[in-house]
This record gives structure tokens, sequence and C-alpha cells, in this order.
């Protein structure tokens, strides 16, 4: 098993990651655009760079996916000037991805690893913040 700390014991990591279940809706991401089934997996855990969750569905290594991260409370840290009405309940995350992990698990699911290649910047500050806040409602 391979960890994440060099040999100097500083933390290889680029981005600080936070154990955080939540729910992962994900599919297969194409131009243009066609309609591809979605599958929901819980992820393990997730950073500002990418998300490691568990899905039924395999995704290959390298391949481009879509997905909609319902960690709630994340889009409070966002410094939008206008914020939507808080009735209207929380907003999930969406960002693009490439799969740089794919592996079957003993039961039958996956572990895919994804690493998060367009994110609006001003998503990835917010869940930065979020995440550093310990994800905090």
């Amino acid at each position: 098993m391979s960890n994440n700390i060099g040999d100097s014991g500083r933390e290889r990591r680029k981005y600080f990651r936070l154990d955080k279940n939540c729910v992962v809706e994900c599919e297969k991401y194409t131009i243009p655009r066609q309609a591809a089934e979605k599958t929901a997996g819980r992820a393990k855990n997730l950073s500002s760079g990418g998300i490691l969750f568990e899905s039924q569905q395999k995704y290959e290594l390298g391949e481009v996916v879509r997905l909609e991260v319902k960690a709630d409370g994340w889009d409070k840290f966002s410094a939008e000037f206008y914020k939507h009405d808080k009735t209207s309940g929380p907003k999930p995350l969406f960002v693009l991805g490439t799969v740089v992990r794919s592996e079957l698990l003993s039961g039958g699911a996956y572990e895919i690893g994804v690493a998060f290649s367009a994110i609006d910047e001003g998503h990835r500050w917010a869940l930065t913040k979020y995440l550093k806040a310990g994800g905090a409602k």
C-alpha cells in the first residue's frame, strides 16, 4: 500500500483532502453531449483537485466524466456577489474530471479516482475553504 508522504516526510498531495461521505452522480462525458446513464455513488474522500468514490459502474482510466457532487454547504463559502435564496436548497458542485484510478473492490463495486480537469476557479476556492472548515454545514 503506497502512502502520500515523500522521503522528506512532507505530504506529496497538492490539495488538502477530507474524508467526506457525500453523494456523487457520475456520467461519461462526450462531445457532442449525448444522454448518458448517470450512476450514483458515495465519496470516500474529496479535495479541491479530485475525488475518490465508490460506484457500481466501471469507468476506464483516462475517461472524461461529468460529476455532480452533493456536498451540503460547500456553496456557502462562495464569494459570489449574488447568492441564491437559502430556501432554494443546497447547490451541487458540477465538475468535469479524468478517471485516474479504477479498482475493483471485493464486493463487486469499483473505487473510482477522478482528477478535476474543468472546475470553475471560484468554486474550487469555495470547495477549498469548505474542506478546511471540516466540511461544516
